[in-house]
């Protein structure tokens, strides 16, 4: 499912939930087709989400249609190619 706003304007800090509602990360960067994540506090990892698994965002929060568990194993790197 695609939403229609530009991921773009999603702002850096904005906290991203996954589908059952755990809190995977926070925004660090947007481009047109995904978002750049940071997941972690104290030894943080960088990955990418595509537009497809977002399903709604506002300005406090980006909501995924997938849990953690399906993120990870997706394990999307930070280089826009799925893993």
């Amino acid at each position: 499912m695609s939403i229609s706003i530009a991921l773009t304007r999603i702002p850096a800090g904005v906290i991203v939930v996954d589908a059952s509602g755990e809190t995977l990360g926070k925004v660090i960067g947007a481009q047109p087709d995904h978002l750049i994540i940071e997941h972690g506090h104290f030894f943080p990892d960088d990955f990418e989400i595509p537009r497809e698994a977002v399903v709604s965002a506002d300005g406090s929060s980006v909501l995924l249609n997938l849990t953690i568990e399906e993120v990870a194993k997706h394990h999307w790197p930070r280089n826009g190619t799925p893993g």
